[in-house]
């Protein structure tokens, strides 16, 4: 599924989906919903061990919502920056949540490349590095 520019034969755009069935009511889908159902899936690099695919269900989504707001308090329409990974549960529910912007920082460490560029003599090392980063 591509939601926009979709090209080839076998690939399904979201003009194809959207409105496909005028009738659907999504009404009961949403309204089946438990707690501890299946919200998404999300996908490990491997770093730890074997890359795998950690089930987070909607209750472990509006636990982290809870605490962010517990402990944050973002106002609606807040703009963000963040240094998380992209991958993280909070670059993809939060905004929704909270009608927030997240703009995603890098830092020169993220990559082992850049840090073994930058670890040269009289550079500081990218493992507990101060350096400052950048926008992506």
């Amino acid at each position: 599924m591509v939601v926009e520019g979709a090209r080839g034969s076998d690939t399904e755009g979201w003009d194809t989906v959207e409105g496909a069935d005028p009738g659907f009511d999504p009404g009961p889908h949403w309204r089946a919903v438990q707690a501890q159902d299946v919200l998404t899936l999300i996908y490990t690099s491997g770093t730890t061990g074997p890359p795998k695919g950690a089930q987070v269900t909607h209750r472990n989504l509006m636990a982290t919502v809870a605490v962010a707001d517990d402990v944050i308090k973002f106002p609606d329409g807040s703009k963000v920056i963040s240094w998380l990974p992209a991958a993280h549960n909070a670059h993809h529910y939060l905004p929704i949540v909270f009608a927030m912007t997240i703009t995603a920082a890098r830092t020169r460490a993220r990559s082992s490349a850049t840090c073994r560029r930058s670890n040269r003599p009289g550079s500081s090392p990218c493992r507990g590095s101060s350096r400052s980063s950048r926008p992506a």
